[in-house]
C-alpha cells in the first residue's frame, strides 16, 4: 500500500522477511558507515586491515589502494558498506538501513537472502595486490547445501575492483538444484541528484533519483540489456563542478535483467542485478566475475569497456565513456569522452 511494504520470505517457514513503513520524505535518510576510519592518507599500495569502522562494536575489514577505499562487513554477510573514491573523498555507497551496501548476496530463485546468513572471511596480500573473501552457507534445505564465496581484490596499479564470486551445490546434497543469483547494490551519490544509466536494445535508459522529490515509489525493471554494465553519475555536495560516479561490469552472457527501487525518502536508489537460471549438479559451481569502476569528470555513462580479459594476468583495466551527439545542418557529429 502507500502506507506499509511487507516482504514476505517463503523458503521453508513463510516468514515477514522485510517490513517498511512508508511516509513522507525526511531530510535525511541514507545510513551510511561512517567515513573516519579513511580519514588518512590512503597507502601507497594495496592493503587489508582489521577495524571498526562503522562503530557497531563488531570489527570489518578495510581494504585499500591509492584509488579506492572498501569497508566490508563479515557481521552483514561480507556487505560492502563503504566505498570511498579517493580522487573526490567521496562515499558511493548510500545504503538504507546497516545491512545493506554494496554486494550483499541474494537469490530470485528460491528467493532467499544468503548475506543475512553468518559469514568467516579470509584476507591477505600478495605481490601487487590485496584481497578479502568471505564464506557463506545457507540454512534449511537445500540452503544448507548451498555455499558461495565471494573474493574482492584490488590491485597496486589499478582504481579498479576486481570482484569473484562462486555458488557451489555441496557435493553431500546428492540433488541437482536450480539457483536464480542475485546481487543486490544500494549506491548513488549521498545527498545529491544521481543519473542512473543502462544499456537496452532501445538504447541507453536514463533515470534520475533526486532525493525529496520522490513522488512515488520507483520500480524500474530492464528487462532487455544490450550490454553488460549500468553506470551511475552526479556531483557531491560541496564540489560543484565535478562529478563522480560508479560503473559496475557484469558478464553479459548470463545476465537477466537489470533492476531499480526507490522508496519515498530514499537518498539513492538501489543497483540491482539478476542472473538467468542455473542448475547445478551435486558437486558442480557456478563462477561469475564483476569490476567496480569508479571514474570522475563525466555527466554521464553511454558505454563501459574492459580492457583486460578475465584471465589475462595482473590488474583488471576498463573505460567508461559519454557521447554528445548532435545534429546540424543535416549532418550529424558526435563528441566521445572517457
Amino acid at each position: 500500500t502507500e502506507a506499509l511494504r511487507v516482504v514476505f520470505l517463503a523458503a521453508s517457514i513463510l516468514s515477514i522477511s522485510e517490513l517498511e513503513v512508508l511516509g513522507a520524505p525526511v531530510a535525511s535518510q541514507a545510513q551510511q558507515a561512517p567515513t573516519a576510519w579513511a580519514q588518512t592518507a590512503p597507502p601507497a599500495q594495496a592493503a587489508v586491515r582489521e577495524l571498526d569502522g562503522d562503530g557497531d562494536g563488531k570489527l570489518d575489514l578495510a581494504l585499500e589502494n591509492p584509488w579506492l577505499r572498501l569497508l566490508v562487513s563479515p557481521a552483514r554477510g561480507g556487505v560492502v558498506r563503504s566505498l570511498i573514491y579517493n580522487p573526490v573523498s567521496t562515499d558511493l555507497v548510500c545504503a538504507e538501513g546497516s545491512n545493506f551496501g554494496l554486494l550483499r548476496e541474494q537469490l530470485w530463485k528460491l528467493q532467499y537472502f544468503l548475506a543475512d546468513n553468518p559469514c568467516t572471511v579470509e584476507r591477505g596480500t600478495s605481490k601487487g595486490s590485496a584481497w578479502i573473501e568471505t564464506h557463506i552457507t545457507g540454512a534449511g534445505g537445500m540452503m544448507a547445501f548451498t555455499h558461495t564465496r565471494k573474493r574482492i581484490t584490488l590491485y597496486d596499479s589499478s582504481s579498479v575492483a576486481e570482484v569473484q564470486w562462486n555458488l557451489t551445490n555441496d557435493p553431500s546434497s546428492m540433488t541437482e538444484y536450480e539457483y536464480g543469483l542475485w546481487m543486490h547494490n544500494w549506491t548513488g551519490i549521498p545527498g545529491a541528484e544521481t543519473r542512473y544509466f543502462v544499456p537496452t536494445v532501445e538504447g541507453v535508459q536514463e533515470f534520475v533519483l533526486r532525493p525529496g522529490e520522490i513522488k512515488e515509489q520507483v520500480d524500474l525493471w530492464y528487462r532487455e540489456p544490450a550490454r553488460g554494465w549500468i553506470g551511475l553519475v552526479g556531483e557531491p555536495p560541496g564540489q560543484e563542478g565535478a562529478t563522480v560516479g560508479l560503473a559496475l561490469l557484469v558478464p553479459y552472457e548470463n545476465l537477466a535483467c537489470f533492476y531499480h527501487w526507490a522508496g519515498l525518502s530514499s537518498w539513492a536508489a538501489t543497483v540491482e542485478w539478476r542472473h538467468g537460471l542455473v542448475k547445478l549438479a551435486a558437486g558442480e559451481s557456478f563462477k561469475t566475475r564483476y569490476l567496480l569502476v569508479p571514474f570522475s569528470g563525466l555527466t554521464r555513462v553511454d558505454g563501459v569497456c574492459a580492457l583486460t580479459a578475465p584471465e589475462a594476468p595482473g590488474a583488471p583495466a576498463a573505460v567508461v565513456g559519454s557521447v554528445d551527439a548532435q545534429r546540424k545542418d543535416g549532418r550529424l557529429s558526435a563528441q566521445v569522452t572517457v
